[in-house]
């Protein structure tokens, strides 16, 4: 029998020095919000749409090097990884990993409208070390606080060939 995989959207979402993880109702674990990507839809909606869902929260995606000076297509948030998650026997996630921000910096208390988040927590580099969760969720987590303290400036709708980055070296201009 073939394994089925699905592909799934999660979102670290970062403010001030913290990032927002869930308790998870069926599965128990602490969590980054996400969920599935639906048939047709581009996985950035997808991963705004779960941190929306599960939150209340409205999240801009970050963008990571390398970002292209295109301007007649739309460039997608970059994942900061991609995990093959087994899930139950033969079900696997293709897990998409994003770093967020909020939209609206003053409310970082959202309403969840769906049924996946019990609890919502902001979660401090210490407090990660501190609650029980997957050894990937805290890696992860930890990632997402040191990106967001020196974040790629790039801008969504367009993108400036002076701010076209490069992990190994300058701007290309």
């Amino acid at each position: 029998m073939a394994t089925e995989k699905d592909f799934t959207a999660t979102t670290l979402v970062v403010h001030r020095n913290r990032v927002l993880l869930h308790s998870h109702r069926k599965l128990g674990l602490v969590l980054p919000l996400g969920g599935h990507i639906e048939p047709g839809e581009i996985p950035d909606d997808a991963a705004v749409r779960e941190v929306r869902e599960e939150s209340g929260l409205d999240i801009e995606l970050m963008l990571t090097p390398p970002v292209w000076p295109l301007t007649d297509v739309r460039q997608l948030a970059r994942p900061i990884a991609v995990l093959l998650e087994d899930i139950s026997p033969g079900h696997q996630h293709i897990d998409l990993i994003y770093v967020a921000t909020l939209k609206e910096p003053g409310r970082v208390v959202g309403h969840p409208e769906g049924e996946g988040s019990e609890e919502l927590m902001w979660l401090s580099d210490e407090e990660i070390d501190r609650v029980d969760m997957p050894d990937n969720v805290r890696v992860l987590a930890h990632f997402a606080l040191e990106l967001a303290k020196s974040p790629p400036t790039v801008r969504r709708e367009g993108v400036r060939n002076d701010l076209l980055l490069r992990s190994d070296g300058p701007a290309l201009t």
